[in-house]
């Protein structure tokens, strides 16, 4: 299974995780644009973790409709 192919629950759970561990959500935008927010992150002294998808937030029900293929969800910590 691919982490494209992961169910939106283990998803859920990967963002919980992260959170947990001291990450924010920072955004959720097209995977071209993560890549370079991702980037920037970086260079400002972040650790970073793309998610695929839109993770869905503890009470969000309307994921699925930004559930497309290209969009990626960033979560950042400084390091």
């Amino acid at each position: 299974m691919t982490s494209s192919d992961r169910p939106k629950k283990d998803l859920l759970s990967l963002a919980q995780e992260l959170i947990a561990k001291g990450y924010e959500r920072m955004s959720v935008v097209d995977a071209a644009r993560g890549e370079e927010l991702a980037e920037l992150y970086e260079e400002l002294g972040h650790e970073v973790v793309t998610l695929p998808g839109a993770v869905p937030e503890e009470n969000q029900e309307c994921a699925e409709c930004l559930d497309a293929s290209g969009i990626v969800t960033i979560f950042v910590k400084k390091r």
